[in-house]
């Protein structure tokens, strides 16, 4: 895949061969007022692109060479800042993302706990009834044993 930023006339400010893992912010300055194009261009699969593109830090301005030697630096320190910030802001957007899916997941997991728990219950109930069934049948079966020996050692 090959990603390129083109400046307004037509110059070639930013160009990147990118494989599927590519996650590199791309950094470029302009060269003045004009229209910028970012283009994708995937030959080799039909499968789509997903680009996210989060946030622009645009600062307009020009910086005097001679300028930076003396006290004036607020210019670049603003636009640091604001490139600063935008790498914040894209940073919490994406341990959002994180923490929705996190989120999501351990909803799932207290689901299947319930309903596991749900089963533990029913299947203790139906464990216990059917012990006392068989100790009923059992404790039925010998006094129906212990009344037949009685009648027939009696008789003899």
């Amino acid at each position: 895949m090959m990603i390129t930023v083109t400046g307004p006339h037509d110059t070639v400010l930013w160009q990147h061969t990118a494989g599927a893992d590519f996650t590199e912010d791309a950094v470029w300055s302009g060269q003045g007022m004009g229209t910028y194009t970012l283009c994708f261009s995937n030959t080799v699969s039909a499968l789509p692109i997903a680009v996210d593109v989060n946030y622009f830090t645009p600062w307009e301005g020009s910086i005097d060479p001679h300028a930076l030697d003396g006290v004036s630096r607020e210019a670049p320190q603003a636009a640091a800042e604001a490139e600063d910030v935008a790498v914040a802001l894209h940073t919490l957007q994406r341990m959002q993302g994180k923490l929705r899916r996190i989120q999501t997941e351990q909803a799932f997991l207290v689901k299947r706990q319930a309903r596991h728990a749900e089963t533990l219950s029913s299947s203790d109930r139906r464990s216990a009834t059917w012990a006392g069934v068989e100790a009923l049948a059992l404790a039925a079966l010998s006094g129906a044993q212990m009344l037949l020996f009685r009648t027939a050692f009696r008789n003899r």
